[in-house]
């Protein structure tokens, strides 16, 4: 009998196989009901070839889901301490126009795909 440990690194898969890690293995199967528009994203998504089967797809969506939890979880402090900084600065009067904003985020976007570009 063998162990495979499925390890997710960016957006592939790779499985690793350990023969006799276990002697005897059972696996729970767990039913998800999901809307018949969600089915047919997952169907759209199997199609385009990404992935083989839908419980490929649903073990990374859940995957990607859970180390976002994660890492909203570990950053949980900054986020709210951030969160705060800006409304006590906006409480202040200290306030940006969306014009402002829009540009600063264009000048930050152009500058992560000018490094994307180099790399």
């Amino acid at each position: 009998i063998y162990n495979q440990e499925n390890r997710w690194r960016g957006n592939t898969r790779e499985r690793i196989t350990r023969p006799n890690a276990i002697e005897c293995c059972k696996l729970e199967l767990m039913t998800i009901h999901l809307r018949p528009e969600l089915e047919e994203l997952i169907k759209q998504d199997i199609q385009r070839g990404a992935y083989q089967t839908v419980d490929e797809y649903v073990e990374h969506a859940v995957f990607m889901l859970h180390e976002q939890e994660a890492w909203l979880a570990e950053h949980q402090s900054e986020i709210t301490a951030k969160i705060q900084a800006g409304y006590d600065a906006a409480q202040r009067g200290e306030l940006i126009d969306s014009d402002q904003v829009r540009s600063a985020l264009e000048d930050r976007k152009r500058l992560w795909l000018a490094g994307k570009r180099q790399r």
